[in-house]
């Protein structure tokens, strides 16, 4: 996976989910969630790794 990669997962033109790749293994080490779609993170996972498609 690219360092950081967004998705706008509902097509209203926010970024709902932020996946990071802080150490550079290829893995999501962050997860960000933005619930209500205000652009804000409302959930952060800090684990990981999380395989990305």
């Amino acid at each position: 996976m690219a360092d950081e990669e967004r998705y706008d997962t509902d097509g209203d033109g926010v970024t709902d989910v932020v996946y990071l790749d802080h150490n550079g293994d290829g893995y999501a080490d962050e997860v960000r969630v933005d619930l209500n779609g205000d652009g804000v993170s409302d959930y952060t996972e800090y684990a990981g790794p999380f395989p990305t498609a």
